[in-house]
Parts: structure tokens; sequence; C-alpha cells
């Protein structure tokens, strides 16, 4: 009966221990300001102000040397209004159309955005590509992007394609005009009227697919350049995919992902993203609920358990890819997978507010423990909770001062906080 009651004793206070808060109030300093642009009410999201916590600058503002930091600052329609690197403002107030922040760093050359106008314009380091139509995937040599429906890549150093005028075979949607169809299918030449839905899709080179339904038939067709498959259902539209010259193709349907008409995979899952080279290589994603998706390459799974935010194959036939774990971001070339390093930001920028994301940061010698989220306004200290004004931005450890900094936006003052941990 002693020990029952010493059970409940102790049961009774370990919540109570869980809920601990840290007295010791942590070091706060003011390393910049916002700047208020008309009557508009301004804001900074979760993750839009980052701190070099390592190194400075002379602020001209606050007449001090101070620690290098951008910041993004929106309205309350999400509108970015202009971007603040130390001393240097991008202002964005007077633009009339949004603007998509895809890259941001502490000086110009790391700052990248698109602007839709009529057409879009890309902003890289001060220069500015276009107009085009639309941009697709971004690479560490440029860009592709399409312009009265061809898709091109285009290099950033001589604004001219890196493949000498080289493009994409995307097909996008045309009209057929024809009241017949000619195909071979296994071998035999067919030619038939066409009754019902055609959808028809062509490259500018030539390329084509065609889905094809027909009443009289319990099954839809789909025609890529002249050969014929017939699938397993009515399908009413496909995503397909040619490789780069077209000389191999991708399609899913529901339940099944074909290679150059044979299937590869048969799954009641989404297909999140894939892609194929020119020599037919391939690589695809089983779309799963957060860190549930899948990546294939080939027939092989090549990792799982992860959240895939993208997928392309780049100017070098490589297998570009980036996916958060539940240790954090990482980016791939093929089957070399790298974590998330200053290098990544060549390849790909994950977006800056990952809002759900939990992050720890752990002291070099693994005694302390730091945990924050975008979702809190504290965070927990070897298991502790300290509440704060407003939520971390991003969280390190200093190994010479052993102590925890964080950055964070306070009536739109920005704020370094630093907290030391006892040595033992």
């Amino acid at each position: 009966m002693r020990y029952l009651k010493t059970i409940l004793i102790l049961l009774l206070i370990l919540p109570l221990a869980m809920t601990a808060q840290i007295k010791k109030k942590p070091t706060k300093t003011l390393i910049g300001k916002v700047r208020q642009v008309g009557e508009e009410k301004l804001m900074v999201k979760p993750g839009e102000f980052k701190i070099d916590f390592e190194n400075k600058i002379y602020d001209e503002n606050l007449y001090k040397r101070n620690n290098k930091y951008f910041v993004i600052v929106r309205d309350d329609n999400d509108d970015v209004r202009y971007i603040k690197m130390n001393n240097h403002e991008i202002n964005l107030s007077k633009s009339e159309h949004p603007v998509e922040v895809l890259r941001a760093g502490l000086t110009i050359p790391d700052f990248m955005y698109i602007d839709r106008k009529e057409k879009c314009y890309l902003h890289v380091a001060g220069k500015v590509y276009g107009p085009y139509e639309e941009f697709t995937d971004i690479f560490p040599m440029g860009y592709i992007c399409k312009n009265k429906d061809v898709y091109t890549f285009m290099s950033f150093d001589s604004e001219e394609s890196a493949f000498g005028n080289a493009t994409f075979e995307v097909p996008v949607p045309t009209n057929y005009d024809k009241d017949y169809i000619e195909c071979d299918m296994n071998g035999k030449s067919l030619k038939f009227k066409t009754r019902n839905d055609v959808l028809y899709h062509k490259t500018h080179k030539g390329h084509y697919y065609m889905l094809y339904n027909d009443t009289l038939m319990d099954n839809s067709l789909i025609i890529v350049d002249g050969k014929c498959h017939e699938l397993d259902s009515v399908v009413k539209s496909v995503d397909f995919k040619f490789s780069q010259d077209g000389s191999h193709w991708m399609a899913f349907m529901p339940g099944n992902l074909m290679v150059d008409g044979v299937t590869v995979c048969r799954t009641a899952q989404e297909m999140k993203y894939f892609a194929i080279k020119n020599n037919g290589e391939y690589a695809y994603v089983i779309d799963g609920d957060g860190l549930g998706d899948k990546l294939y390459m080939g027939d092989e799974m090549f990792v799982d358990g992860i959240n895939m935010m993208w997928l392309a194959v780049d100017d070098e036939e490589r297998f570009n890819y980036i996916f958060r774990s539940s240790q954090g971001y990482f980016y791939g070339l093929d089957n070399v997978i790298n974590d998330r390093k200053e290098e990544m930001k060549r390849y790909y920028y994950p977006p800056l507010s990952d809002p759900g994301q939990v992050f720890t940061v752990t002291s070099d010698d693994g005694k302390h423990t730091f945990v924050y989220s975008y979702d809190w306004q504290y965070v927990l200290i070897d298991g502790k909770r300290l509440d704060c004004p407003s939520v971390p931005h991003y969280a390190v450890w200093d190994p010479v001062e052993e102590c925890f900094m964080w950055n964070a936006v306070e009536n739109l003052n920005l704020y370094l906080y630093t907290i030391q941990m006892p040595r033992f």
C-alpha cells in the first residue's frame, strides 16, 4: 500500500515537472527595425527573418556593429512589400502584381523572386529575366521557361539556351481536327473514326499523346507518337511527361504508372512527382500523408518516411530532388543525398515559413536541447518551458559562449535572444 501511495504521488507530480518553467531570463538585443509603409498593417511571417549569428556589419540605422540579417515584410494580404538586408532595402510596395519570393539571403546575389505581371519576370541578384508565360524548374545554371507553348532551358550567364536553343518536349493541349485516328497496336496498323472524347497534347517538335474514349469500348486508349496502348479501364485524364528530347515518356492514371507503354507501378495512392531522362531512367514519388512519401529510382524504393518537395531532371540529365524528413531538409542529385548545407541553395529553396515542423537544436556536448516551432510562442530548453513574447524564427547553439541563440520579431522590432546554459 505504501508503494502504491508513492506511485500515485509521482504521477501527480510528473505533469507539474513536465510543465515546469525556466526562471532565468534570456538576454535580449535589438538588431533592427521594420520600416512602416503607408497606413498598411505590416507583418513578418515565421521563418522570414533570419540572422547570421556569427558575422556582423555596421548598421547605419542603429549606429553600431550588428549581426547580418534579412527580413521579408508583408502586408495583411500576405503580399510582399519590401525585403531588407541590413542597410540595403528592395522596395516592392508599389508593385501592383503579386511577388513570389523563391529565395532570400544576406546579400543581393542570394535574392530571387518572380513578379507576375501580364507575363512572368524572374529577378535574380538584381538582373531581370523575361517576360515569359511561365517559369517551371530553376537550377544552378539556369531555369526552364515557357514562351508561346515552347519550354526552353535558359542560362543565367548568357541569357541564352544552355543547350544552344535546346527545348524541352513538354506537350500542351491542342485541338484534334481529324475525324479518324491512325496508330500501331502490337505490330498491327489501326485506323478508326473518332466518336467521343479525344484529349490531344502536342509538343513543338511534333511529339504527341492522345487519350481516346469511345462509348463502344470498355477501356480507354493512350496513343503516343503513333503507338497505341489499351488501358485497364475508362480514364478521363492522365498526368503525362516526355523526356527532354521526347525519346521516352511516363504517364500516370488512377492506379497505374506507365513508362513507354509498360506498367511499372500499380498503386491506389496518388503520384506526387515523376521524371524521366533521355536514356529512359525514371524516378517517381508516391504521395503519402505528412512524412509518408516514398521516392523510387527505377523499380527500387530509394527513400521513404519523407515529405517530397520537388523532383526534376536538370540540364546535366540528373535527378534533382528535395525532401524533408524528421531530421530536416535534404537535397539529392541522382542517388547521392546531401544534408542542408549552404550549397543546397544552388539547387532549391524550401519554403521559408514551415508551420507544423518542430525544430530541435542540441549543444555540441549533447547535454542541452532547445526545441521550438513556428506554432509555439514558447521554447523548451532541456524539457523545461520558457514563454516568449513571440515565436522564434531560427535558433543555434553557440559553442564559444555555451548558449542558445534565437531571433524573433516583436512589434516590427527585430531581436536576438541568448540564454546561457550551466556548465557541468
